[in-house]
């Protein structure tokens, strides 16, 4: 079995870890930057993948480990393998709905599943509407803020 960790940037331990596991249980597991695979459609030969300029074979699975880089190139690429049948672990339509914070909130809301009281902010947006339904302290992120950037904790309506 054959499967490939798309990512790239900064060496993760966890995921060089997880394909020599992935050796022992003679499963071969590479780690591979999604910019490396050339996205092509051809009608002759739609399942050909390239890697760095030569064919690649494609994995049977991959698991998608690029969630702070959910572009549209590397959703493209993963929905290229989802349609020649390679099992994709976070599949690309799960990225694009829980990349997005407030859309995951829109899409569990109607479920009954407890989460935190959420206003999406516009210029016409006032720090009296915001403590009326929200109250102090209040959590504030920027839209595009990620891993604990661009979030403060506001205590007062000075702050806000």
């Amino acid at each position: 079995m054959n499967g490939w960790i798309l990512y790239s940037g900064t060496p993760v331990k966890e995921l060089e870890r997880a394909a020599v596991e992935a050796k022992a249980a003679s499963v071969s597991l590479e780690v591979v930057a999604p910019k490396e695979i050339a996205l092509t459609l051809d009608l002759e030969s739609p399942s050909v993948l390239y890697r760095n300029g030569g064919v690649a074979a494609a994995p049977d699975f991959a698991l998608a480990a690029f969630v702070e880089e959910a572009d549209y190139y590397n959703l493209a690429l993963l929905r290229q393998l989802e349609a020649q049948g390679v099992v994709c672990v976070n599949r690309a339509d799960t990225l694009e709905k829980t990349g997005d914070k407030l859309r995951t909130l829109q899409l569990l809301a109607p479920y009954g599943i407890p989460m935190p009281k959420t206003i999406l902010l516009n210029h016409a947006t006032t720090t009296e509407f915001l403590v009326e339904r929200l109250g102090l302290p209040v959590v504030v992120k920027i839209l595009s803020g990620s891993k604990g950037k661009g979030v403060a904790l506001i205590s007062s309506e000075k702050e806000l």
